[in-house]
Parts: C-alpha cells; sequence; structure tokens
C-alpha cells in the first residue's frame, strides 16, 4: 500500500532564479560596448542562448501488509527509495538544443556502483534522457539518449515500440514516460505541412524489457519462473524431431531436460544472447496526417521482440551441441532463446 502522505519539494530556490534568467540570453558584448570608441566596428553579438534548470525531490514510503506478518519479514522489508527526485538541464540556441535528465534515486545511484551492473546495452538507470536536437525549416534531427513516443502518449499501445520498458517496479506501470528504457538513436521528423509529418529512427542495438530474474522479488514475472517447464517439453519434443533414433539410445541423457539445462548454464541456466553489435540494429519509418476529422497513419519497424523467447534456430544449436559432446563433457552451448538481455 502507498501511504497518502506522498509531498514534493520543488527546488525552489534554484527555480525561481532560473525562472528569472531563462529569459533569452547571450554571452556577447553589452550594447554599450558597441559604441564606446569613435571610429571603432561593434563586434557582432553571440547568438541568444536560453537555459533552464527544473527539478523534483519527493519523499515516498511504499509498503505491502503482508511483508509485515511476522517479525523476521518486517525485517527484511523495504520501503522503497524514500527520498528520489530527477533534475534537468536545457539549453536552446537559434537552432538547435540540448537537453539532459537525470533521475535520481538509491536504485539508480547504486546501478553505477553495483559490482554486477548487467549488460551494457542498457542506458544507466541514472539517465533519463541525454540528446542533441537541431532544426533546419520543417525537419528535425535528435541524436543521443531519446524516450521516443509513437501512438498515444498517455497509455501502452501496439505501436509504441521503439523504446523497451522498465518491470522493475509494477508500481509505476501508469506512468508510461517513467518506465520507458532510452535508448541511444537517431530520429529524424519532417512536419509535411500542418497535418502531416513523417518519422524515421535508427536503433544501433538492442535490448529488451527490463524485469527481475530473482524467485523471491514480487515483481519477477510469472511466465519466467515457468520457462524451465516449458524449455523441457519444446527442447524434448524437438530432439523427437532431429533425433528420434538417438533419443531411445541416450534416453537417459533426453529424459531429463532440465537437469541437462543446469549441468551446461549453472544452477540459473540463462544465457542471454550478446545484442550490441549493429547486427541488432533497428530501424522504423512513420508516417501520420489527418483528414477532416479523421487521424490517419502508417509505420514500419524492423526489430527485435521485447520479450525473451525460444526460437527453432536456438533449440536446434542447443541439441546439436548437445547430441555433439555426450562422450565429453563440452563447453557452454550457443543461447537457444533470444530477446531480452539480463
Amino acid at each position: 500500500m502507498k501511504t497518502p502522505a506522498r509531498f514534493a519539494l520543488l527546488l525552489c530556490g534554484l527555480l525561481l532564479a532560473v525562472t528569472a534568467a531563462a529569459q533569452d540570453f547571450g554571452f556577447g558584448f553589452a550594447e554599450e560596448d558597441a559604441g564606446s570608441a569613435a571610429g571603432t566596428s561593434a563586434l557582432p553579438a553571440a547568438l541568444p542562448v536560453s537555459v533552464k534548470v527544473g527539478g523534483e525531490v519527493a519523499a515516498e514510503f511504499l509498503g505491502f501488509v503482508h511483508d509485515f506478518g511476522d517479525a523476521e519479514k518486517a525485517k527484511a522489508a523495504s520501503l522503497g527509495d524514500v527520498v528520489s527526485g530527477s533534475l534537468s538541464f536545457s539549453a536552446t540556441g537559434a537552432n538547435v538544443d540540448a537537453f539532459i535528465g537525470l533521475n535520481l534515486s538509491a536504485a539508480s545511484l547504486g546501478s553505477l556502483f553495483a559490482a554486477n551492473p548487467g549488460n551494457p546495452v542498457y542506458t544507466p538507470l541514472i539517465l533519463d534522457e541525454a540528446f542533441l536536437r537541431a532544426w533546419f525549416g520543417a525537419v528535425n534531427i535528435e541524436a543521443g539518449l531519446r524516450k521516443l513516443t509513437w501512438g498515444k502518449a498517455d497509455s501502452l499501445g501496439p505501436l509504441d515500440v521503439v523504446n523497451p520498458l522498465d518491470y522493475g517496479d509494477l508500481t509505476r506501470i501508469t506512468d508510461i514516460k517513467a518506465i520507458k528504457i532510452a535508448r541511444p538513436m537517431l530520429h529524424v521528423s519532417w512536419n509535411m505541412d500542418s497535418f502531416s509529418k513523417l518519422e524515421a529512427v535508427f536503433i544501433p542495438n538492442f535490448a529488451g524489457h527490463r524485469f527481475s530474474t530473482d524467485a523471491a522479488n514480487r515483481w519477477t514475472p510469472g511466465q519466467f519462473g515457468e520457462y524451465l517447464a516449458f524449455a523441457e517439453t519444446g527442447i524434448y519434443d524437438r530432439a523427437l524431431d532431429r533425433y528420434g533414433p538417438l533419443v531411445s539410445s541416450f534416453g537417459p541423457l533426453f529424459n531429463d531436460v532440465r537437469d541437462n539445462m543446469l549441468t551446461y548454464f549453472g544452477n540459473n541456466p540463462i544465457a542471454w544472447p550478446a545484442t550490441g553489435g549493429l547486427e541488432y540494429a533497428q530501424t522504423g519509418l512513420r508516417y501520420t496526417t489527418t483528414v477532416g476529422s479523421v487521424d490517419i497513419g502508417a509505420q514500419y519497424f524492423y526489430g527485435n521482440f521485447f520479450r525473451p523467447d525460444f526460437s527453432v534456430g536456438g533449440v536446434d544449436l542447443f541439441l546439436d551441441d548437445l547430441v555433439a559432446g555426450i562422450m565429453s563433457p563440452p563447453s557452454p552451448p550457443p543461447p537457444f532463446y533470444t530477446g531480452n538481455p539480463a
């Protein structure tokens, strides 16, 4: 349950100072300097630049009733990040702007010093977004760590396929922007007219949804806890198709697929593929327009599934290596499913 005593402390002094200074200003010479000396030509003033700083600090206590059912559970109970916040910096020039947004919480700061921070294709939790944007007439170009919305911005939808989601804390599931994971991308948009827009995006690598794989974590997906059972059935059926005569000969090897998986992959048989290379690049194209009172859109996206799954090719590689290593302990076989890196 969330306690109703949630409050936000705005950085009042900072914001007031920034509000006063957020008007367009330049770093050029003062106007009176232009005519300070007779016969001296004035130096050109610098282009105006607008700088803004914003942020929020919030205190929140989050508890679940059954965590306090007994003394032992109460000792291990967590109240969440209690104090968290955000900080943003933006600068706007004549035809370019820059933005950096930071998530400030114990979880985001702790991830920077974790012994095993995870797959490097993930954006650090502390970085919400960081990108440069330039516009040339009707064309905008963005590059950096970006959260891009395709489709409705206020709900999850099948068209919003650019950014993976962070399912590490489902209490934030209704805040779509907050649970999106920023990805490095190049985004180009062309406002063709008042009602039509053409967009293209390129993402140099892949990262799937982020979720817990710890059985003790309340937010670990139930499907993940069942995948070993699916693997046992699916791999055995595929083994019958490919090595039917051998299955009876090597029954002890295939009869307990789960134990063999544990032998190969350890007590936690997860073998996420590395997805940081250009072979996992993704791209998409989107067109939207309005005709009368009707909004029309079409999009194409070439990429990977955000959720992990088994692939027939991966299972075949796993089985081939399993059969080849019957007589001697083999090295760990290739990953037999693709998708979300841990």
